[in-house]
């Protein structure tokens, strides 16, 4: 019992590039009325069970992230006309100034966050921009991580993170 316990008030953030999300940890005791084998029927005590809450601190969408180059750029300047009949330019260096400008949102969000809770934290953010994110971040920020998932997860539960990539089997 108090396995769980460890993690009460870490937080938990998951993102990409598009998206962000912060959770709180919060470690919860409860009487399951189950009857098991044993449990007493006569009695109905139920069992102690252990889990985690997640609560949502934080929930961003990173709209910049979604768009394209083409409906960022109203005009086609500075692209010409390539050997193959396709365009060449400098757009991909507008799509890289879009990534740097996320990153520095991102991770200044998660500063503030991480600081303001004053706790240990997991991140799960995309292997491909991992490592950036974390340039992006200050060493008493990154001093609190506790453990680092390279994997685009904002889709799955906090709960399904914890057990497949978080608590020890």
């Amino acid at each position: 019992m108090k396995k769980l316990e460890k993690f009460d008030n870490k937080l938990l953030i998951v993102g990409n590039l598009g998206e962000l999300k912060i959770y709180k940890i919060k470690y919860e005791i409860d009487i399951s009325s189950h009857d098991d084998a044993q449990t007493s029927h006569t009695r109905h005590k139920g069992k102690i069970v252990e889990h985690l809450k997640f609560d949502l601190l934080n929930d961003a969408a990173f709209i910049e992230a979604h768009k394209k180059i083409s409906d960022l750029v109203t005009d086609k300047q500075g692209h010409f006309e390539g050997p193959f009949g396709g365009e060449s330019g400098d757009g991909h260096k507008l799509e890289l100034e879009i990534i740097n400008r996320l990153l520095k949102l991102i991770a200044n969000e998660v500063k503030r966050v991480v600081l303001k809770e004053n706790t240990k934290w997991f991140l799960v953010f995309p292997e491909t921009y991992n490592s950036d994110l974390l340039l992006n971040l200050d060493d008493t920020v990154k001093n609190k991580l506790e453990k680092n998932i390279q994997a685009n997860l904002v889709k799955v539960s906090p709960q399904e993170i914890m057990d497949k990539y978080i608590l020890e089997k």
